[in-house]
C-alpha cells in the first residue's frame, strides 16, 4: 500500500508574485492525485475576504481561484494544510504557504520554531495579530493565522505584516475553532509580544511545549470497597507521607466525634488513589468521610471536602498480590537491599510469621527478614548480599495470609520470582548554561532508552551544573528557567494569560559511561 506523502511539484504563478488582480487562478501540480473531500478544510486565504475560494481538480493538478474583491496593496497568504490527503489517505508532507500581493511588495515577516509534544503527535499552532486586543480575551476567538507542525514538530509562518503577535500551540482541537484550555494540552512562548518590526524581520526558535493544565485538586470519588476498607480518588496525584495529621477523618451515627482511619496506604506512590482502613465495630450503613488540607504533588491544596458513603455488609474480599506479577521473573536492582510485595488490603503479619519461604536457585533455602512498610506492603530481605545473576523464589502460603477480616488468598500457594540484575556503572554530566535566562535554570537529563528516568539539578551562582551518579547510557538534556521556584516546568496559562517559562532542548543525546564525567557542555538559550 502507498504510504508516501503527497507534495507540491510546481506552482504557477509562483509564490511572491505582486500586483495581482482579483480572480487570480493559481495552478498547483502535486506528486499524487488529491482527495477532493479534504480540500475545502485544507485550503484557506488570509486575511479573510468576502467571497469563497474556488477549486478545480484534474488528476494531479489543482486550480485555486481567488475571490474577485481583493484589497489594494495587501499581501495575501494561500495556505495548504497537512490535513489535505491523497487518494490513499496520506497527508500532505508539510504545510505550504504561498504569498501574492495586490501591491508592489510582499510582506516579509517570519515566525517559526518547534513544538515539543510528549505524545509525539502533530500540533496546531495559532497566531494572533494583537492590535488593540488584550491577552485574556485573545484565545476565545478564531486565530488570524494557523498552521500544523510537521513530523519533526516544526512550524512556519511567513509573509507577515509589521505588528505585534501572540502564539499558542495545542492538540485535541480543530482549526480554526478557538482554543479550549480546560480540555486541550497546549503551550505558550515566554516572549510577549512577538514583534515583526520590518519587512524582513525573522523570529526563529519560537519554541513551545505542549502540556495539559494542572486541574484544581478535588475529590473525584469515595467508596467503601468492603465493610472496613475504602478508596478515594483525587484529580491529581497525592503522596500520603506528605500530608498533615488528621487529613482524613470519619463520622458515623454511633460515634459522637470524628475519628481517624486505622491505616492509610497506597499501592503506588504518588498516585491519584489512596486507600483507608478502619475497624468499624458497629458496621454502620452509611458513613461520612472528611478531607482537610490535602496537598497534591503540584503544591495544590484541597482545603475541605466530604462525602457520604454506603458501607457494605460482611467483607468477603480475598487478599490479592498486586505486584510484582507472578507469571514472570522480575529484574531487581542490586542496589536495593529488599524486595517489595504489595497487597490489595492490609494483612495480619508480624516479623516472625512463617507465611513465606525463600529459596536461592530453586534449591537453597535462604534465611530472610521481613520489614512491614504498612499493613498492605512488606519488604523481604534475604540474608547476605545480592550477587548479580542470583535467582530467588518467594513462596507465599496463601491460606495463611489473611486480611484483618479473616479472608485469605484465593490460591493456596503463590510463587514470585526475581533475578538480581547486573550493576549499572555510573557517570556524570557537567557544563555551563548561557543566555539571559540562565540564572535559576534547572537542567534535566532524561534517559533516552527508557524515557522514565529523570535526573535534575539547579545551576549554581556561576550558572554551572553537575549531574552526577547517572547510570551509563544515552541521555537527552533539556533545561528551563524555574521562575516560580516550584521545581517543574510551566508551559504557560491561556486564561488568565501567563507566559511559559523559558526552555530549550539539546538536540543531540549525550552518552554517559561508567566512572566518567562528560565535561564542558555549553548549553545556550535561544536568543
Amino acid at each position: 500500500m502507498d504510504k508516501t506523502s503527497p507534495f507540491i511539484i510546481s506552482v504557477t504563478p509562483p509564490s511572491g508574485k505582486t500586483q495581482i488582480d482579483g480572480g487570480l487562478k493559481i495552478h498547483l501540480k502535486f506528486s499524487e492525485r488529491l482527495n477532493e473531500m479534504t480540500l475545502e478544510k485544507g485550503i484557506r486565504l488570509v486575511p479573510n475576504v468576502d467571497g469563497e475560494l474556488k477549486f478545480k481538480i484534474k488528476k494531479e493538478e489543482l486550480t485555486v481561484i481567488l475571490p474577485e474583491n481583493l484589497d489594494t496593496n495587501q499581501t495575501y497568504i494561500l495556505t495548504l494544510d497537512r490535513i489535505i490527503e491523497d487518494e490513499h489517505k496520506n497527508q500532505l508532507d508539510q504545510t505550504y504557504q504561498l504569498a501574492y500581493s495586490t501591491g508592489k511588495e510582499i510582506a516579509g515577516g517570519v515566525i517559526k520554531g518547534t513544538v515539543f509534544n510528549p505524545e509525539g503527535e502533530s500540533s496546531l499552532v495559532y497566531l494572533y495579530n494583537l492590535g488593540a486586543k488584550t491577552m485574556d480575551s485573545l484565545f476565545i476567538r478564531e486565530p488570524d493565522y494557523y498552521s500544523m507542525t510537521d513530523d519533526s514538530g516544526k512550524y512556519h509562518f511567513a509573509f507577515l505584516e509589521e505588528g505585534d503577535y501572540q502564539i499558542i500551540s495545542f492538540t485535541g482541537g480543530a482549526a480554526p475553532f478557538p482554543v479550549n484550555p480546560a480540555r486541550m494540552a497546549y503551550g505558550l512562548h515566554w516572549e510577549v509580544p512577538l514583534s515583526i518590526t520590518g519587512e524582513d524581520s525573522i523570529l526563529s526558535q519560537i519554541n513551545m511545549k505542549v502540556e495539559k493544565e494542572i486541574p484544581a485538586l478535588n475529590v473525584l470519588s469515595v467508596k467503601m470497597e468492603t465493610s472496613n476498607q475504602g478508596a478515594a480518588k483525587f484529580t491529581n496525584p497525592v503522596a500520603i507521607e506528605e500530608q498533615s495529621p488528621g487529613w482524613i477523618a470519619f463520622s458515623q451515627d454511633t460515634v459522637n466525634e470524628r475519628f481517624s482511619p486505622d491505616f492509610i496506604f497506597q499501592t503506588e506512590t504518588p498516585s491519584q488513589r489512596i486507600y483507608f482502613y478502619s475497624d468499624l465495630a458497629d458496621a454502620p450503613v452509611k458513613m461520612e468521610v472528611f478531607f482537610s488540607e490535602v496537598m497534591d504533588i503540584f503544591d495544590g491544596t484541597l482545603f475541605s471536602d466530604s462525602s457520604t458513603v454506603s458501607v457494605p455488609g460482611i467483607d468477603t474480599t480475598k487478599v490479592e498480590l498486586i505486584s510484582p506479577a507472578t507469571n514472570s521473573t522480575a529484574e531487581h536492582n542490586p542496589e536495593e537491599s529488599t524486595f517489595t510485595l504489595q497487597f490489595n488490603t492490609p494483612i495480619n503479619i508480624s516479623e516472625n510469621d512463617s507465611l513465606f519461604h525463600v529459596t536461592l536457585d530453586d534449591t537453597i533455602e535462604t534465611e530472610f527478614k521481613i520489614e512491614i512498610v504498612d499493613p498492605a506492603k512488606i519488604r523481604i530481605q534475604p540474608k547476605g548480599k545480592w550477587e548479580t545473576g542470583d535467582k530467588f523464589s518467594i513462596k507465599i502460603y496463601g491460606f495463611n495470609v489473611k486480611s484483618f477480616s479473616g479472608n485469605s488468598m484465593s490460591d493456596s500457594l503463590v510463587t514470585v520470582n526475581f533475578k538480581i540484575a547486573e550493576k549499572i556503572g555510573k557517570g556524570g554530566i557537567s557544563g555551563t548554561v548561557h543566555g539571559k535566562y540562565a540564572a535559576g535554570t534547572v537542567v534535566e537529563a532524561l534517559m533516552y532508552e527508557t524515557e522514565n528516568t529523570i535526573h535534575s539539578v539547579v545551576v549554581n551562582s556561576a550558572n554551572e551544573f553537575m549531574l552526577d551518579n547517572i547510570p551509563s547510557g544515552f541521555w537527552q538534556l533539556n533545561a528551563y528557567q524555574d521562575k516560580d521556584n516550584n521545581g517543574r516546568y510551566s508551559s504557560g496559562k491561556a486564561i488568565p494569560f501567563q507566559p511559559s517559562e523559558p526552555f530549550f532542548v539539546l538536540p543531540d543525546t549525550i552518552e554517559v559511561r561508567a566512572n566518567w564525567i562528560v565535561e564542558g557542555l555549553e548549553l545556550h538559550y535561544p536568543e
